[in-house]
């Protein structure tokens, strides 16, 4: 079998060469994008004054959320298109590619015109101190003018997949001016996109209020906080990436009938997700005061970074153990109960433990034992329903 950029067939041949060359790219544009942010946090951080970055840092959650539900709602072009490669009906591929962009043009503008409304009333509803306040408020403003570009680069991604799916690329069956709606096309990119995007936000949903809580603490707090989570991106998008690998490559063998590659899908994504990640959390938890010294040189917001390193990026591997069962679940068909198993196990729980836990210690610390806490919980609920939902149990 011949790898190339043109061609990565999921369906026979070695799901090990396949997956890693699927994922790599993948991973890799997520992690160009998010080394851009660190860049920009970087030059404000060292180039300016604490305020300023924490000034960036309290909408880090909000413009997550944001990221959040636009990707979500491209895993369900992703999924369409890999079931009709499967089922072997190519020619229902262009009517969900021309809806897809139409749905990304339309939902861009619509949250363009919102941002620009509701920036300064969600900033004050998490407690942005009042004197970074305005300055938030503007890079929120702007970070809003980019959606439609936004939604339009995750939607465009993802249909560029078809290229590396058909033996057939000559031509690709996507114009602008045939944009346009099929209401079948629709219905079928909501029905696994929005599960996907409500899983995605959960996480940052259950994190807007934990970022309302670090605000509490001042703007030093923030700033570190904003440190460390440029780190925990920087190595969740390769969770991200062969979470949407499984759900990519486990939609088209289970779409073709072909269940017992879904368990090597699994276990390779599995293995090779755990060990990407350990590789490049490990140098950044020992290393810590070195890597966070790249943002600022204020010794109480590195010192703050750490705190956040230590408590929560320490843990993140515990991630895979959840988000690539969740993957395999989606690419059968069952997505919407790790979108309900998230929202308990991340959004309710780190909700309730600020509410009760954090409400009585008030140390950041204790707050950020809310992350690791709620993997585990959200591990168990995942496990859970894979073992009862397991298609035809072939896992």
């Amino acid at each position: 079998m011949r790898y190339s950029e043109k061609n990565i067939d999921m369906l026979t041949g070695s799901l090990y060469r396949s997956i890693l060359f699927f994922t790599i790219p993948i991973a890799l544009s997520s992690m160009l994008q998010q080394l851009f942010n660190a860049a920009d946090t970087a030059i404000v951080g060292l180039f300016d004054t604490s305020s300023s970055l924490a000034a960036v840092g309290t909408n880090g959650e909000i413009i997550s959320l944001i990221v959040a539900l636009s990707s979500g709602l491209s895993v369900g072009v992703n999924v369409l298109v890999a079931q009709q490669i499967g089922q072997h009906k190519e020619q229902n591929i262009v009517p969900i590619i021309r809806t897809a962009m139409s749905l990304a043009v339309m939902i861009g503008v619509a949250g363009l015109i919102i941002g620009q409304c509701i920036s300064a009333p969600l900033l004050g509803l998490i407690k942005t101190p009042s004197d970074i306040l305005d300055s938030s408020v503007l890079y929120l403003r702007i970070y809003f003018v980019s959606y439609p570009f936004l939604l339009l680069y995750d939607f465009g991604s993802a249909l560029l997949i078809i290229c590396r799916l058909k033996k057939d690329t000559s031509s690709f069956p996507f114009a602008l001016h045939k944009c346009d709606l099929y209401s079948g096309s629709v219905s079928a990119i909501l029905k696994v996109g929005i599960p996907s995007a409500i899983q995605g936000a959960v996480f940052c949903f259950a994190n807007i209020f934990v970022q309302a809580s670090v605000n509490s603490f001042g703007s030093s707090s923030i700033a570190g906080s904003t440190i460390a989570m440029n780190f925990e991106y920087f190595t969740y998008y390769v969770i991200t990436a062969f979470d949407q690998t499984a759900t990519t490559f486990t939609s088209q063998n289970y779409s073709a009938g072909q269940l017992y590659r879904c368990r090597k899908i699994l276990r390779i994504c599995l293995v090779f997700s755990i060990v990407s990640s350990l590789i490049l959390i490990e140098p950044l938890v020992i290393f810590r005061n070195f890597f966070a010294g790249f943002f600022s040189a204020d010794q109480t917001v590195i010192q703050n970074a750490c705190l956040r390193i230590l408590c929560i990026l320490f843990f993140e591997p515990l991630c895979n153990l959840y988000e690539i069962p969740a993957g395999v679940l989606r690419g059968t068909g069952h997505s919407l109960y790790p979108a309900v198993a998230t929202i308990i196990g991340t959004c309710c729980f780190r909700i309730v433990w600020i509410c009760t836990v954090f409400r009585h210690y008030h140390q950041l610390n204790i707050l950020y034992y809310a992350f690791p806490i709620s993997w585990v919980l959200t591990i168990i609920l995942i496990t859970i329903g894979f073992i009862a939902k397991k298609p035809d149990k072939t896992f």
